[in-house]
């Protein structure tokens, strides 16, 4: 018995020594495990931290690329050379792919050398086009109103000039003959009344094809007309003036306040930028230095009483909005085109007469309402008031 009790005391102590060893071997294991995962967390944070400021680094280097592209793309207009460089830097782009190709793991030396013939073929093509996208960017920028006409093919303009040539677009006569008869065949003419023969014409004009500057044009006399309505003195400064109209269509005055419109009635595909914002202001600015006579330096001129409104039937690019309210440019996106009576009844001393949208000196005309000049819809319905179709139509030479 005492021999079997000291077996299981020897074996008890031996379970003890044994746990005792096997815990001090395990133990600096642990140490060492929980030391290697700690080190290799904190160097996983490092790169971490690492990637992410390369990141950074590569986003900065990527807007400052992009910033150096555009200086050249501007730059190219007028330095050929770097359209040439652009022209080769891409060029190069598909050398290298090609070089790819030929030292892959499985060679495609065809497709190698396709690519290759394909990036010297296109090279003075790539140019050439360069060369004329930076001359049209530019051009665009330096005159903003070029931008009207963007977006219309060639065969679109030649069918516009062969309609002209053949008198299928009605417009105002420069001849000094009466503008109705443009409207109005001389076999109906001799039958109607003034009212009955400026009515037909009217109504033949509306629905007559326009150009995109008559359609422009009647845009401005649309939105000219609301700000009469309420009773503004207003200049219809773009159709008159033309291209000379230095980014200003309308001019509407009441008391201290002067409104310098400009007017845009494009394809909704279109975006106002904010180099139109710019114009404008920049219009404004020395519209206001002549009539105040005095330099820019410290002009204000929501103090001279002058407010630039951009009107349009489209909407602005969200760059554009951002700089309207910067440099304190109001505007009115979506705006609608809105029909309105068309005739002009005008008061000239004992002289009540009215103007057909497409006599010349109608733009010309201003609308009085205190002294009794009105818009109407029709001729008859302006005779019924006292008014007669002006006689002389045009401007003398």
């Amino acid at each position: 018995m005492r021999n079997t009790e000291r077996l299981v005391f020897l074996l008890a102590v031996a379970a003890i020594v044994g746990v005792v060893i096997g815990y001090g071997l395990c133990k600096p294991r642990a140490i060492r495990a929980e030391k290697g995962w700690r080190e290799s967390h904190a160097r996983e944070v490092t790169l971490q931290g690492q990637l992410s400021a390369s990141q950074s680094a590569l986003s900065e280097l990527e807007k400052k690329y992009q910033l150096l592209m555009s200086l050249l793309k501007e730059m190219a207009s007028f330095y050929p050379s770097l359209a040439t460089a652009i022209a080769d830097l891409s060029v190069l782009e598909d050398m290298q792919q090609a070089h790819y190709l030929t030292r892959k793991p499985h060679p495609a030396h065809k497709r190698a050398q396709r690519l290759r013939e394909a990036a010297r073929a296109r090279k003075d093509a790539e140019r050439r086009a360069r060369v004329l996208q930076y001359q049209l960017t530019y051009y665009e920028s330096a005159f903003p109103w070029l931008v009207d006409y963007s977006g219309r093919s060639t065969l679109d303009l030649l069918d516009e000039l062969q309609r002209r040539r053949r008198g299928e677009i009605l417009e105002e006569t420069d001849n000094g003959d009466d503008a109705i008869k443009r409207f109005v065949p001389p076999n109906e003419y001799a039958k109607l009344s003034d009212a009955e023969r400026s009515d037909l014409a009217l109504r033949r004009w509306c629905e007559s094809r326009k150009t995109n500057w008559q359609i422009g044009r009647d845009y401005e006399r649309a939105v000219g007309y609301e700000f009469e309505i309420a009773g503004y003195t207003v200049d219809y400064f773009g159709a008159v003036k033309g291209l000379q109209d230095l980014g200003r269509d309308l001019i509407a005055k009441k008391g201290e306040k002067t409104y310098l419109i400009q007017c845009k009635y494009w394809s909704q595909s279109k975006e106002i930028h904010e180099k139109h914002i710019f114009q404008l202001i920049g219009t404004a600015f020395e519209y206001a230095c002549k009539r105040l006579d005095r330099p820019i330096q410290g002009l204000d001129l929501n103090g001279a009483g002058i407010v630039p409104l951009l009107v349009t039937n489209i909407r602005l690019s969200e760059t554009a909005r951002h700089a309207a309210k910067m440099v304190g440019v109001e505007f009115k996106q979506e705006h609608p085109k809105k029909d309105y009576p068309l005739v002009k009844c005008n008061v000239n001393g004992r002289s009540r007469i009215y103007h057909l949208p497409f006599d010349q000196q109608y733009d010309t005309t201003r609308i009085n309402t205190d002294i009794g000049e009105i818009y109407v819809s029709t001729a008859a319905e302006a005779e019924k008031l006292g008014f007669r179709r002006a006689r002389r139509h045009f401007l003398e030479a």
